[in-house]
């Protein structure tokens, strides 16, 4: 894969400055040592420096911003299920955990008359076959029908078939029934040069789906506005330098650092009737500069000539028919009962 230029600036995360570009695993560096030694040991102990390096160089890690993206998802998801997938699992994740600590065996030996126990390295061990998504439930419980579809398309509760929701085309493998998720820890600036961490689960899987929390509760208890799951998958974990070049490339298209409190979107019908500039002197009218103009427009407003006009000047605002009824969808559907809205 060819190289990706972003910012070369100074900044936190291990995709800062490119320096010592040749050796292997340092090929994104932070900030250099600044300062003598008898500085850096004199800051360490309160001394305060203000080498510019020296102060930047200890500049705290920070959490909790992150992306979390399923780049695959189990083929045999029908489409609407994919949909409700993505915006529980994916847009509206609350926090990734389960990543553990990694470590390298240890083998060791007695030698000697005194019995002195010598230690040498033995092999490095990947943990990490397991992580957790928090997601949150809502109203209708689409995320413990969610899962209820994935983990009974795996094995029916009945026959424990793995019949993929009627999916005829899939033979039976972890490739079929699983997902690859990324997940990225972002530095303060979100941007694609200030990645903290990135990994990968391929074809990870969940095994359980929940219904403990739909116990009745206590009469006149409202239950818990906050409820959430956690969700365990279980994984193959990768983590190297190609995992570290899709993580930019996916951070970069996310865009997180590009925007700003200005690029908030108001209500629609704000930019319909009064951000167009068609609307500017109905709106002058309806809400004068000063008291008096707005109670001599409280006058006006009984010539139904001049209401009229204003009323007529705004564009026509679309509710609701009030007259829905929802039925069951006709036919058979792979991924269970539709609801037309008539």
């Amino acid at each position: 894969m060819s190289d990706i230029n972003f910012s070369n600036k100074s900044v936190s995360g291990i995709f800062g400055d490119q320096k010592l570009s040749k050796l292997k695993g340092w090929e994104s560096y932070t900030t250099g040592l600044g300062g003598s030694p008898k500085v850096r040991l004199g800051h360490s102990q309160g001394v305060p420096s203000f080498d510019h390096n020296t102060v930047s160089i200890d500049e705290p890690l920070r959490t909790g911003r992150f992306i979390g993206v399923w780049l695959r998802q189990p083929n045999f998801f029908h489409d609407e299920v994919r949909a409700y997938f993505n915006y529980f699992f994916q847009d509206k994740l609350l926090e990734v955990s389960g990543i553990t600590d990694n470590e390298i065996s240890v083998m060791s030996k007695v030698m000697g008359s005194v019995g002195r126990t010598e230690e040498y390295a033995g092999i490095y061990k990947e943990n990490n076959g397991k992580f957790t998504l928090k997601v949150p439930e809502v109203k209708g419980s689409p995320v413990r029908k969610i899962l209820k579809y994935y983990v009974s398309g795996i094995s029916d509760p009945v026959t424990g078939a793995a019949h993929f929701h009627g999916n005829t085309d899939l033979r039976f493998s972890k490739v079929n029934y699983g997902g690859d998720f990324l997940y990225i820890l972002l530095g303060p600036t979100m941007r694609p040069d200030d990645i903290e961490y990135a990994c990968l689960w391929v074809n990870s899987f969940p095994s359980k789906d929940f219904i403990g929390h739909l116990n009745s509760g206590t009469i006149g208890e409202p239950g818990a506005a906050d409820l959430s799951f956690d969700v365990e998958f279980s994984g193959s974990y990768v983590q190297n330098n190609a995992v570290n070049k899709l993580a930019q490339i996916v951070t970069e298209a996310v865009g997180l650092y590009k925007d700003t409190v200005e690029d908030i979107v108001l209500p629609s019908y704000i930019y319909e009737q009064y951000l167009d500039p068609a609307n500017v002197e109905a709106l002058r009218l309806q809400f004068g500069s000063n008291i008096k103009q707005r109670l001599d427009n409280a006058g006006a407003s009984e010539d139904a000539d001049i209401m009229g006009s204003i009323i007529d000047s705004y564009p026509e605002v679309h509710s609701a028919p009030t007259d829905l009824t929802i039925e069951p969808g006709s036919g058979e559907d792979e991924a269970g009962t539709n609801f037309n809205i008539n």
